[in-house]
């Protein structure tokens, strides 16, 4: 069975909440709200940053938080690759920088493979690894349309958005310039005549 990380209302030990599990288990999924106020945007990306792990959810903060998490995905890319793969972890590592970089993106393999400088199949093989470690999901590409010829390829997603910043070495005050760059970017292609 896989197991994802854990939810905001599992994850941030408030025992005035009730468990997400105990509403479910009472037939009560209509109780089922927001653990508390929605966040800002700063707010979303830190507990997107926080992510689900229970040791760093739960007992770290900061730095670190930040430090764990860059740990414990040095060991999957290094040691856990290696031991069930043997595999390069200098080029795992490089290809899953790449699949941060496009996680939820439609980009194509060969645009993924070559960011990454591997051949195709060494990717394949990549994702096939980082899926049994359990780092990477991939949904496949879905039409509602039944004329349409199915063209697009299938997603790739980090399991844990807090992998994602620890790969690419991003905290929230980060993520927020990059955001800001990026509508920077698109507020000055709007004004153009």
């Amino acid at each position: 069975m896989r197991l994802w990380g854990l939810n905001e209302r599992e994850g941030y030990g408030n025992t005035q909440v009730p468990r997400s599990l105990d509403i479910l288990a009472e037939g009560d999924a209509m109780a089922l709200t927001p653990a508390g106020p929605t966040p800002d945007l700063p707010g979303y990306i830190d507990l997107a940053l926080r992510g689900g792990f229970p040791e760093a959810t739960l007992t770290l903060e900061g730095r670190d938080r930040e430090w764990w998490l860059a740990s414990y995905l040095e060991q999957v890319l290094t040691r856990d690759a290696v031991e069930l793969a043997g595999r390069d972890p200098v080029r795992l590592a490089r290809h899953f920088e790449v699949l941060a970089l496009n996680s939820a993106g439609g980009v194509t393999d060969t645009t993924i493979y070559q960011a990454a400088n591997v051949d195709r199949r060494t990717a394949a093989a990549y994702d096939r690894l980082l899926s049994s470690l359990f780092v990477l999901d991939t949904v496949p590409a879905w039409s509602t349309n039944r004329l349409s010829r199915l063209v697009k390829g299938s997603k790739r997603y980090i399991v844990d958005a807090s992998l994602v910043g620890a790969a690419l070495r991003v905290d929230t005050a980060g993520v927020m310039r990059a955001i800001a760059a990026l509508w920077g970017g698109l507020a000055g292609s709007a004004c153009r005549p």
